[in-house]
């Protein structure tokens, strides 16, 4: 071998080869004396162009024909480590097409030519269009006007040596997702490398075309060249939410029939890269202290059901009258439909949460609140994972701690009883008393030296929590903790569960909603599952030939809403998945069948609770009757939303019974006692003098 290259090649005729991430070389087929080289620079975390380079003599000695350096000309953009690409036409020595970020041709006659746009939205029907990122050029050697392009786009090919181009994608599937969405009916909506934010909804000829969301003609659209984390509303799938790298959020929703777009969220202090966002909601929350009038259009006694409309979508609430209601009269109705939005941010790993994301009015859109109380805080902090309990009480989030150079694990609790900047705000103070006045409370539970890839809560006890991580050359790379709801030990609370896992990145998990012992989880080579999470050395088996590629998979979802007519939920046990390189996937393995559907407790419930008498004074009896064995909770709440008493009764038989209960420690006032009974739960009201 002959070196041809230097830190000082350009003085000796040699190829520079001092801060160069990469180089590709093309030979030209009709005459063996020329060669080509395209390289990648480095600066800072950026790969620019370098330099292109040209040798008539076989390597021994080279010229620059493209230099680096310029902002006029650089075909690589920032991502020449990733995208580069050079060939020579067969028949022209002196005619070379180089791509990275855009397309450009060169001859000994015109010089350089730009001759590919990357804009998705307009330029395709002008014939300028090539997907970003080329990764390979062919001419074809019998015809070389044809010339073909790999990109992160498909392929593009030009039939006149790069002066117009079209895609030839049919059938074939190379998009890189880094996550996926669902809605009700199981149109999907997912983030992507270079593609930025597609939706798919099944219509027209093609039921794998994805639409593209980005902003106007050139202006807007380099802002959504990358797509983050994605979530679609199942209370008003209307409202959909997507991140772009920098931290902003994006909240896009109909409009008289029309789409649009906000920046919901905007970069602020910034994010991480693509952050992380998680949307929790419920048909039914009982502390919920929003209202909506009901206008009685007639006479009502009291015993009648009445229907009034939530603020979201207008989906029904179901009451029974306490007293009489007269034609005119108004009444003000507990809005239990309810959502909130957390968002993770960079600068001090904050976490931010609305309470009102479907809610399109100013006031509510502005009203995030911080929710992680941390001693320490650095800008360089960031939040990387985050996502909620079932329930909607509790948070779970992982964060890049850069002092420590570790990635911590938080917990969150007491999210029920945060309903304002002033409950929820860690920052929230008293101006009287100068003390702070958020009730929500904050716990380190776990730290990890490689980073956090995913956060997956058992939908049926949040006490289960997997934590997945990524880097290359460990041991674990996923981790259970079974206490997480009052872990305090950040050393010990999370476990290996490796098993005979491949040793390398698990990107994604989930607990399956039939049984929260399988474990579903996505890797750097595909799919795999276990029977039994909480075995000492879990079992884990390949799930890649039911069509699923050895390719990693960056996010699995799965649709916990039950099959429900008025929500218009079809998918209940749907499995979602995003792979980095073939698109998205769909799994109906655990789907329900028979259109089982959700019992709401508002609309109509099999278990019942009463408290008589009503008022209370010192003792009162609660009858409950619950159609199947099932161990039963009592929870007491002031009409703050603060939990006041808990009453376990363990393992109680179906049917009708009843028990004592003390309010004289509650004190005289209102209150809201709900029973949780398996996965069923009621509230009643009650008053103590």
């Amino acid at each position: 071998f002959t070196k041809i290259s230097s830190a000082t090649g350009l003085e000796e005729n040699l190829i520079l080869d001092a801060n160069v991430s990469r180089m590709m070389f093309a030979f030209a087929p009709s005459d063996p004396n020329f060669v080509y080289c395209i390289a990648a620079g480095i600066s800072g975390t950026d790969y620019p162009l370098s330099n292109i380079y040209q040798s008539k003599d076989k390597g021994l000695t080279w010229s620059v024909i493209g230099p680096g350096g310029s902002s006029y000309f650089n075909p690589l953009g920032t991502e020449g480590n990733y995208a580069l690409a050079i060939a020579v036409d067969p028949a022209n020595p002196e005619f070379i097409m180089i791509g990275g970020k855009d397309l450009y041709s060169w001859s000994f006659a015109t010089n350089w030519e730009k001759i590919t746009i990357d804009e998705p939205t307009d330029l395709p029907n002008r014939g300028f269009y090539v997907h970003r990122d080329q990764h390979i050029i062919l001419f074809n050697p019998a015809n070389p006007n044809s010339v073909f392009v790999g990109t992160s786009g498909g392929v593009a090919v030009s039939d006149n040596r790069g002066t117009t181009w079209r895609t030839i994608n049919r059938n074939y599937n190379v998009t890189q997702f880094f996550s996926v969405a669902y809605s009700p009916t199981g149109e999907v909506l997912g983030g992507s490398m270079d593609n930025g934010i597609l939706y798919m909804d099944f219509q027209g000829n093609d039921p794998k075309y994805a639409t593209w969301w980005g902003g106007a003609f050139l202006a807007q659209f380099l802002s959504f060249r990358h797509g983050g984390e994605a979530d679609i509303s199942m209370l008003d799938p209307d409202f959909k939410f997507y991140t772009t790298p920098g931290g902003t959020v994006h909240r896009r929703l109909l409009i008289e029939n029309q789409s649009t777009y906000q920046n919901y969220y905007t970069y602020a202090n910034g994010g991480a890269w693509l952050s992380p966002i998680a949307l929790h909601e419920t048909l039914y929350d009982p502390l919920s202290w929003d209202t909506v009038n009901f206008v009685a259009d007639r006479d009502y006694s009291a015993g009648e059901t009445i229907v009034a409309q939530s603020m979201i979508r207008k989906l029904p609430i179901r009451r029974v009258l306490e007293a009489d209601l007269t034609a005119g009269d108004t009444l003000k109705v507990q809005d239990t439909y309810q959502a909130m939005l957390v968002v993770g941010k960079q600068g001090k790993a904050s976490a931010k949460v609305n309470r009102h994301p479907l809610n399109g009015r100013d006031e509510y859109t502005n009203q995030f609140h911080t929710v992680i109380k941390r001693d320490r805080l650095e800008e360089q902090d960031q939040l990387v994972k985050v996502e909620f309990s079932a329930d909607g009480k509790n948070l779970f989030a992982a964060l890049w701690d850069n002092s420590d150079s570790l990635y911590y694990m938080y917990r969150v609790t007491n999210l029920e009883n945060g309903r304002d900047r002033r409950t929820m705000d860690t920052d929230a103070w008293d101006p009287a008393t100068g003390l702070p006045t958020a009730v929500v409370e904050t716990a380190l539970i776990g730290a990890f030296d490689q980073v956090v890839t995913s956060i997956a809560i058992d939908h049926n006890n949040a006490n289960n929590v997997l934590v997945t991580c990524g880097n290359y050359g460990n041991d674990n790379y996923i981790y259970l903790c079974r206490n997480a709801l009052t872990a305090a030990d950040s050393v010990n609370s999370f476990v290996p569960v490796q098993g005979n896992l491949p040793q390398a990145p698990v990107y994604t998990s989930l607990f399956n909603w039939r049984n929260s012992s399988e474990v579903i989880v996505g890797t750097e080579y595909g799919v795999y599952s276990t029977a039994n999470i909480f075995a000492p050395t879990p079992t884990w088996a390949s799930e890649n030939n039911n069509g699923m590629e050895i390719l990693p998979v960056y996010e699995i979802r799965q649709q916990k809403f039950a099959n429900n007519p008025e929500l218009g939920v079809t998918n209940h046990g749907v499995i979602y998945a995003a792979t980095f390189g073939r698109g998205l996937y769909t799994s109906n393995t655990f789907e329900s069948k028979g259109g089982s559907t959700f019992t709401n407790p508002i609309v109509a419930s099999n278990i019942e609770v009463n408290i008589t008498p009503n008022p209370v004074s010192d003792v009162a009896t609660i009858r409950y009757s619950i159609e199947n064995d099932s161990p039963v909770l009592f929870q007491v709440y002031n009409l703050q939303g603060q939990l006041v008493k808990n009453i376990n009764l363990g393992n109680q038989p179906a049917g009708s019974n009843e028990m004592s209960f003390d309010s004289s420690d509650l004190g005289s006032g209102t209150f809201l006692i709900r029973m949780n009974a398996g996965n069923q739960q009621t509230t009643s009201k009650f008053v103590v003098r």
